[in-house]
């Protein structure tokens, strides 16, 4: 082996070595380390590559064409690891369910929404109508003499005993 194939090879691991870097987050480049200080982060690319293993611009480009080929296999595969699922049939099964539960969740929303709106109608109509009776049992209470008023309630009082005590005569 001569010297400029010793050359490739060792260049050839040292970009090996920085798609590694690079993917394990374990930077060793001061240019790519300070990028992620600035916040930004550091993808998987050709640049990328050639600057971590302190290459030049174009490398991979011009005489590295199967590790640019490795570099867009593992970008592609990390970006859609399952490849493409939407033609297989138990996706199509999931997406359809999705779908029918989506238009069942719409159907039964405005189904809720009308029932509330009902119900909260017939609050407001059974409030309206025990107003009516509070007042109307406020008339005839002031319809009855004062002195009827008192044997009245004392009335009251015994039958509501008597329904208390019946009442406990059962639970028994």
């Amino acid at each position: 082996m001569n010297s400029r194939d010793k050359s490739y090879k060792q260049t050839e691991q040292k970009l090996r070595v920085a798609i590694q870097n690079i993917r394990d987050g374990k930077l060793t480049s001061p240019e790519l380390i300070e990028k992620t200080k600035a916040g930004k982060t550091v993808k998987l690319n050709k640049q990328n590559v050639e600057i971590e293993a302190g290459k030049g611009n174009g490398l991979i480009r011009k005489y590295y064409k199967h590790i640019e080929r490795e570099i867009d296999a593992i970008v592609t595969a990390t970006a859609n690891p399952l490849g493409d699922i939407s033609s297989h049939p138990e996706y199509i099964k999931l997406v359809e369910k999705n779908h029918s539960l989506k238009e069942k969740n719409k159907t039964l929303t405005k189904q809720n929404k009308c029932l509330l709106a009902e119900v909260s109608n017939k609050d407001t109509v059974i409030e309206k109508d025990l107003t009516e009776v509070n007042n109307m049992l406020a008339a005839l209470w002031e319809a009855i003499p004062t002195s009827e008023r008192q044997a009245r309630m004392r009335a009251a009082h015994q039958l509501a005993e008597i329904v208390h005590i019946s009442k406990n005569k059962k639970d028994d």
